[in-house]
């Protein structure tokens, strides 16, 4: 079974090259047993730029633009509009994340 890590890019991981290197050495071993998550309110293209800017891990997931798009290594699974008031739920099933939103 795998576990989910789950970590928010700005101002919580991103600014200290020391840490995200010894971060990444971390995660590296422990790879095959996580799904590694970036979440951030920036855009895809935004976050990727700070994924490759800070050298970072490519995530299995991002969660990206305020929580209303879910990146699956690249691909977008799930883009919510104009939605006022949402509720994500993720769950694992065989071995795949899944995300499902309930609007």
């Amino acid at each position: 079974m795998k576990l989910l890590l789950v970590i928010e890019l700005d101002n919580t991981l991103v600014g200290n090259n020391r840490a995200i290197t010894a971060l990444n050495q971390r995660l590296e071993a422990i790879r095959n047993q996580i799904y590694l998550v970036y979440v951030t309110g920036r855009s895809y293209t935004s976050s990727r730029r700070v994924i490759t800017k800070a050298q970072l891990l490519k995530p299995d997931y991002l969660i990206a633009s305020l929580g209303t798009e879910i990146y699956q290594q690249g691909v977008l699974l799930e883009k919510i509009g104009q939605i006022k008031s949402q509720k994500i739920g993720i769950e694992m099933q065989s071995g795949q994340l899944l995300a499902t939103f309930l609007h």
